[in-house]
């Protein structure tokens, strides 16, 4: 089996618009609102902006963030309708809304009304400050350290849905019996591992090879290809099939902007090939999760060729065994 993989040049990739931060100042003085996004406008943290949301009440903090799960820092006042408001709303953050991932940094004009190290050991929150002690430079600091923060969560909790993802396709994949439908599940589970990692439905098109005496039969297709009932390679866009002999000259898988070639040998001899389209370009969470993925459809193709075999065997032998009883049976009579 050979599950090495190629990387093209991340610099030949065409960049996309990335979405921005989305930070929620929580604060009922409109003045600050607007001293706020003074200094967040012109901020970019990753190639990426910063996309404002204004709250002037708790309930208004707590409507905000239940709409825009991927919000990533709160700025938020102690104080507004009560005295302890942003305390209450930090709890109902963390307990109500399960939202573990915000970073929060409690702002208070009135130091003396919360005191900072009884807030920090008892509020599950990222930062406290006082309004006089955040000057523009220090806001910049504080809300860049807190987008890092963030982003570092992001990551981790991606990675784990993405290893989710590949566990549940790889049961589903080895659930199939025969090699066509191994082969169709294969595309399915693809296009599933794409839709976890960037959480939208993705348009894949692709197809599966197998090889027989140097000819390619095409196994199963999918999205463009099925629906154009493309059924022989000879069919395909000279760019794709050029692709696919450098997979087959080097025996190996590479991964493109939006395209994957998986080349799959197995323990039997035959050579499989997995060609996938998809409508964005592939994060490296998404290559690591096909990358992961692409060892348990080397183990399941084995699986399959072992099974056939066995089963051929097996009917040979029952056929044998057939003969030598009618042979046996006629003697008798």
């Amino acid at each position: 089996m050979n599950d090495n993989l190629i990387f093209s040049d991340e610099d030949d990739f065409p960049k996309l618009e990335e979405k921005p931060w989305k930070i929620l100042i929580a604060d009922d003085d409109h003045s600050i609102h607007a001293m706020t996004k003074l200094v967040v406008n012109d901020i970019i943290f990753e190639n990426k902006k910063i996309q404002c949301f204004s709250a002037y009440s708790g309930k208004e903090t707590l409507d905000i963030l239940n709409n825009n799960e991927d919000i990533a820092l709160v700025l938020l006042d102690v104080i507004m309708e009560e005295e302890d408001t942003g305390l209450k709303v930090v709890k109902q953050i963390r307990e109500n809304l399960k939202n573990k991932k915000v970073r929060i940094i409690l702002r208070t004009g009135q130091p003396g009304q919360a005191p900072e190290k009884m807030v920090v050991s008892k509020y599950d929150i990222n930062d406290y400050k006082t309004k006089t002690e955040l000057t523009v430079q220090k806001m910049y600091t504080t809300i860049i350290a807190a987008l890092r923060a963030y982003k570092e969560l992001e990551i981790i909790e991606n990675s784990k849905k993405a290893l989710c993802g590949v566990i549940e396709a790889s049961i589903r994949l080895f659930e199939s019996k025969s090699i066509k439908n191994f082969a169709s599940e294969l595309l399915k589970e693809l296009s599933y591992l794409l839709e976890i990692n960037k959480g939208i439905i993705i348009n894949t098109s692709g197809m599966v090879f197998e090889n027989n005496e140097d000819n390619y039969e095409i196994l199963a297709c999918s999205g463009e290809y099925e629906k154009n009932n493309v059924l022989e390679i000879k069919k395909l866009e000279d760019e794709v099939k050029e692709k696919i002999k450098m997979a087959l000259k080097n025996n190996k898988s590479y991964f493109y902007d939006n395209e994957y070639i998986g080349y799959f040998k197995t323990e039997t001899g035959k050579i499989n090939l997995v060609y996938l389209n998809s409508e964005s370009e592939f994060s490296e969470l998404d290559k690591k999760a096909i990358e992961i993925f692409s060892r348990s459809v080397a183990v399941g193709y084995d699986n399959i060729y072992y099974n056939q075999k066995i089963i051929k065997e097996q009917k040979e032998k029952i056929n044998k065994l057939n003969e030598y009883i009618e042979k046996n049976i006629k003697k008798s009579l």
